[in-house]
Formats: C-alpha cells, sequence, structure tokens
C-alpha cells in the first residue's frame, strides 16, 4: 500500500503499530513520527508514540504524547489510561531531569 500511496498517514500508523507488537521500537518510532507529520491531528499515533517513549526511557517526552492524546481526545478510548500514565511519569523521580 505505501509503494502506491507513500504518504498515506493510516497506512504508516497500520505499520507502526505491526512494528509495535514486534517489539520493534526503532522503526516503530520511525513509522509514528511519519504518521504524525502526516496527521498530526491522529489522537492514537500521539498515544502509541507516548509508550514508546516510556519504553525508549524519555518520561518527559512521553508525558508530552500523552498530554497530546488527551487534547485531541479527552473522552477517547484510552484517556483514562494516558491519565494514569502522566501521573506515573510525573511521580519519577527522573522525570524532572530529561
Amino acid at each position: 500500500g505505501l509503494s502506491l500511496e507513500p504518504r498515506s498517514w493510516k497506512a504508516r500508523f497500520a505499520l507502526a503499530r505491526v512494528f509495535w507488537k514486534r517489539s520493534d521500537i526503532t522503526r516503530t518510532a520511525k513509522q509514528l513520527a511519519l504518521t504524525i507529520q502526516l496527521n498530526p491531528e491522529h489522537a492514537e499515533a500521539h498515544f502509541l508514540a507516548g509508550h514508546v517513549f516510556v519504553r525508549a526511557g524519555k518520561p518527559a517526552d512521553a508525558s508530552l504524547e500523552f498530554q497530546e492524546y488527551l487534547r485531541l481526545a479527552p473522552k477517547g478510548a484510552n484517556a483514562g489510561q494516558a491519565r494514569e500514565m502522566i501521573q506515573k511519569l510525573e511521580k519519577r523521580p527522573s522525570a524532572s531531569n530529561r
């Protein structure tokens, strides 16, 4: 699909989810960056990006992505989890140092 339409944010996000399930953080991050570049209003991409940053050990960036998800989808399916993640990240001693 991407060979036909390389600017398809939907295809990029689908690919990011495949890489995420395979625990390929580098490829997930690359596809999410492209997804968000093509469609910055896609809340689920920000939610997944938050988890990628958590796994990468970047709590400040993760918190920003979860906050962006909540801005875009305050009543979304993952809103509760996003709020919980923000609270957990803010409680980390290293969160303010990054």
